[in-house]
């Protein structure tokens, strides 16, 4: 099983509300969840956020939601990542792999997180993460 978590709190110091905000009609966000579940090698979504409108796009679309808890700018960059892991494993078995996803990608395509996942199961690729 394949995990994808993407990350998108509320807060953002640089461009404020960026995670919300609209490309082409949708929240940024929403793309990576399009994208992750249009994704054939994915087979769960996850969205770790503290973002009400966010949390209902993701529900919207059928994705688990983690509520995350607050982190400091100062902060590793995986420590969101690492409290949505734990959270999934508290209540299911531990997949295969994780597939992490920033929203502020919104340009990937599907394919591009099949193949990625494709090579790390062929064993080319020790890591994916978009």
């Amino acid at each position: 099983m394949i995990v994808a978590i993407i990350i998108a709190r509320k807060g953002s110091t640089r461009l404020p509300g960026k995670n919300a905000r609209l490309l082409c009609g949708k929240p940024l966000t929403e793309w990576s969840i399009i994208q992750a579940k249009t994704a054939r090698l994915v087979d769960q979504v996850i969205l770790a956020t503290d973002h009400e409108g966010l949390a209902g796009i993701a529900l919207k679309h059928g994705c688990s939601v983690h509520w995350r808890e607050t982190v400091k700018d100062e902060d590793p960059g995986n420590v969101p990542f690492v409290q949505a892991m734990n959270a999934w494993e508290a209540d299911h078995e531990k997949p295969e792999a994780y597939l992490t996803m920033l929203p502020t990608a919104p340009l990937r395509l599907p394919g591009q997180l099949d193949e990625g996942i494709a090579r790390f199961r062929r064993g080319d690729a020790d890591i994916v993460e978009w």
